[in-house]
């Protein structure tokens, strides 16, 4: 039995830190001057996108309103 915490690394850190400050909208340059990262290249390995982000890109992208009833599949 191990706990949670034990399992985790900094990398996984950084990629969540990363991943939900783009999502709040806060812009690259400032993610990267608080990961310390110097360039894009270096930071873009810690962004990921959510499916719930991919659905509201869409859904801007679209023209529509946002729906909450929207689903991914």
């Amino acid at each position: 039995m191990f706990k949670k915490y034990d399992l985790l690394s900094i990398h996984v850190g950084r990629k969540t830190f990363t991943t939900l400050s783009l999502e709040k909208g806060i812009p690259i340059q400032d993610v990267m001057a608080l990961t310390t990262h110097s360039s894009f290249k270096a930071v873009k390995r810690y962004i990921s996108v959510t499916k719930e982000r991919k659905k509201t890109v869409m859904a801007e992208a679209s023209g529509k309103v946002k729906d909450n009833n929207l689903k991914v599949v």
